[in-house]
């Protein structure tokens, strides 16, 4: 290895060089153009790589603690167990590289693109990823606690076996992604975009839920209890067995969702559209449910026993075999014959 890696630059790019284990604490690499480098192992710690660009280099078991990356691009690029800690990563590229069991604690990777990399049992505990966008990654076992992921942008990604924990999410966007089995206690999900999500037996219990978009999203056997819910979007949502028990809802849309064997007993819910909801065999035992619109929805065979439903609209509700012992109807509407009228009226042949 040369004594002064800058004499191997020429021309702003460093091509095919071996400095492997080297100690490079705080160089100033800035806009250099890394080409089939070997830094394996070496010490870049504090070094400064702002609009840097690595193509095909080996990264693996490097010390990046506090390295500067603002701007860089790292292009089928080796990191596997590098040390990025408390690095800055803001606005920089990362595309089809390996960062599994890399360190990025603390680290500032907001704004940053992750596209088609392997991250698996990487280490973001702490970090900045407000805005950052990962694409087609492969997640199995990252470690994203207490990081802020607000506004952050997840696609063609499984994250049924990321590890959250007390995140901000608020903003996040994360359509049509695995999540089945995923933990978001004490999560902050406010704005959060679930849309057409699989989140099969995930638990919410803890989460703040403020206009939070589950539409057409699967919740099958989800655990919702104990939450509180306002402005939040289920509609065309599947939440078959799960459990709502002793939550609130608050002017949330639950139209044509599918609540089949769902427990709400204890529940409370006000102003929420529930027409066309399929909830038969689910448990409402105790709810309180004030403003709902129940039209054309099938509760057959429930148990609202000792409910309260106050100023609902049960219009062409089907309710065979349900159970309303004890329940109180407080003005509450059935089905009006005007309007079945008009719904059945057809144009003359």
């Amino acid at each position: 290895m040369a004594s002064s890696p800058q004499s191997l630059i020429v021309n702003g790019v460093l091509e095919d060089a071996d400095l492997s284990g080297a100690s490079l604490v705080g160089t100033g690499f800035q806009t250099i153009k890394f080409r089939k480098v070997n830094f394996r192992g070496a010490d870049l710690s504090g070094a400064d790589f702002s609009q840097a660009q690595f193509d095909d280099c080996d990264l693996s078991g490097a010390n990046l603690d506090e390295a500067q990356f603002i701007g860089a691009t790292i292009n089928n690029t080796n990191a596997a167990g590098a040390n990025f800690s408390k690095a800055n990563l803001t606005t920089t590229s990362v595309i089809k590289s390996d960062l599994s069991q890399a360190n990025l604690a603390e680290s500032d990777c907001s704004a940053s693109l992750f596209d088609n990399c392997i991250l698996d049992n990487a280490v973001f505990e702490k970090a900045d990823l407000s805005t950052a966008r990962m694409n087609a990654c492969s997640l199995s076992g990252t470690s994203f606690k207490e990081s802020d992921l607000s506004r952050w942008m997840v696609m063609e990604s499984d994250l049924s076996a990321v590890v959250f924990g007390q995140n901000n999410l608020s903003q996040a966007m994360l359509m049509n992604a695995n999540l089945s089995g995923q933990q978001f206690s004490e999560c902050d999900l406010t704005l959060t975009l679930f849309i057409e999500a699989n989140l099969q037996g995930a638990n919410f219990s803890g989460a703040s839920m403020s206009q939070t978009q589950f539409s057409m999203s699967v919740l099958k056997g989800a655990n919702l209890s104990n939450i509180k819910a306002e402005n939040t979007s289920f509609a065309a949502a599947d939440l078959t067995a799960a459990d709502l028990s002793g939550s609130s809802f608050e002017i949330c849309d639950f139209s044509h969702a599918k609540l089949i064997q769902t427990r709400a007993g204890n529940s409370s819910w006000h102003v929420t559209p529930m027409v066309g909801v399929q909830a038969q065999q689910s448990i409402w035992d105790g709810a309180q449910l004030e403003l709902c619109d129940f039209s054309h929805a099938s509760i057959d065979e429930a148990s609202f026993r000792n409910a309260t439903i106050k100023l609902c609209n049960l219009h062409k509700l089907s309710e065979e075999k349900t159970i309303w012992d004890g329940a109180n109807f407080n003005d509450t509407f059935r089905t009006d014959p005007i309007r079945e009228k008009a719904e059945n009226w057809q144009p003359p042949a």
